[in-house]
């Protein structure tokens, strides 16, 4: 009997360990981001600006866009955000804002695209990539109709929600259009990996044999 329990122990500790290097296999960047291609339409972020709901935008306003705007079209998906930008001079509105929860000392990794438009391309968009009110980067738009790519990785200094927001720089009334698309804020949950909980079989089983606590050890992530 002890030599049959020590052989199903065996096999119970052997498929608690394949599942485990099964689960670590699998572990893949996590988006934080919420509507960052924006195929949702106008929702999950705030702005400072107007939000035209889909229509062209005005002066100072935004719009989710599924068609061209003055040249600039959808990079990935059938949405971007336009941007018609401001024109008051140190007013640094925020465009884009949403908040994200992160934990300290964990990496991220930020991304977007940020376009230009063909119809009175300068001065062009910049804008103050920030999170929780540091810069990250500054990006300059191009001054023609298509997306360029930017990236940053920086490390969270304390747990917490802290708004990512990208902040206008740029002033102008003719020309300071632009796009976004693709904001992406991940981080990597490839380290240690929590063991996969035995069955309720398997655990009756180390009980039974004396085997003690089993303890498990976790990897929070907020």
């Amino acid at each position: 009997m002890f030599l049959k329990n020590l052989k199903l122990l065996c096999n119970a500790t052997f498929l608690t360990a394949t599942l485990s290097i099964a689960s670590a296999s699998s572990a893949a960047p996590v988006e934080l981001v919420v509507n960052g291609g924006f195929e949702a339409g106008n929702t999950g972020f705030s702005t400072d600006f107007t939000n035209a709901n889909g229509a062209t935008p005005g002066l100072a306003s935004v719009s989710v866009m599924t068609t061209t705007y003055f040249g600039l079209a959808p990079s990935s998906g059938s949405a971007f955000l336009a941007v018609n930008g401001g024109n008051v001079a140190g007013a640094l509105p925020t465009v884009w804002e949403q908040d994200i929860t992160v934990v300290g000392g964990v990496e991220y990794f930020l991304s977007f695209l940020l376009g230009g438009t063909s119809l009175q391309p300068t001065p062009v968009g910049q804008l103050s990539v920030q999170f929780g009110g540091t810069e990250i980067l500054n990006a300059l738009a191009p001054a023609s109709a298509n997306f360029l790519s930017f990236g940053a990785t920086f490390t969270a200094a304390a747990s917490g929600t802290f708004a990512l927001a990208f902040v206008e720089q740029s002033v102008g009334f003719g020309g300071n259009d632009y796009g976004l698309d693709d904001i992406s804020l991940t981080f990597d949950n490839s380290g240690p990996v929590a063991p996969v909980p035995l069955p309720a079989g398997a655990l009756l089983l180390l009980s039974a044999l004396g085997a003690g606590t089993v303890l498990r050890r976790r990897r929070k992530v907020s």
